[in-house]
């Protein structure tokens, strides 16, 4: 295994940390997936990837630690994300427990978070284990 903190510039998978301001709350609405730019309120540090790819499969393995700074308490962090299958989330502050969280595919581009509880301010660990199509382009 090898980590590494530069962009996966291959099979579709470049991960950029979005935000939105919806907190999980009784009848609230889904969240719209963001459209073009990327909101303020969540911001990466850095990430430490992990990618398994067999050059004779169609598909691959991940896992990323992503380390965020939230300005604001959110319950819904975006990723863009072509055609993952997220299947596992957490979120952690150094020293504290993991806050699960689920993932679900919106519009074929985007990977919407969402945890147990909000995710207040200051900085935060997301760990995603996923899996993903290999593009032949």
């Amino acid at each position: 295994m090898k980590r590494t903190a530069r962009p996966l510039p291959f099979a579709g998978i470049t991960l950029f940390l979005l935000l939105t301001a919806a907190f999980p709350r009784a009848n609230a609405e889904t969240p719209a997936p963001p459209k073009l730019r990327l909101p303020a309120g969540v911001a990466p540090v850095r990430y430490a990837a992990e990618l398994w790819l067999d050059p004779s499969k169609e598909k691959f393995e991940g896992k990323i630690e992503l380390e965020i700074s939230s300005k604001e308490e959110t319950g819904t962090v975006w990723l863009n994300g072509k055609e993952l299958d997220v299947r596992t989330v957490s979120a952690r502050r150094a020293g504290g427990e993991a806050i699960h969280g689920a993932a679900a595919a919106v519009g074929g581009d985007y990977v919407r978070l969402t945890f147990q509880r909000n995710l207040s301010p200051g900085p935060w660990t997301l760990t995603l284990e996923y899996s993903g199509r290999v593009e032949s382009k």
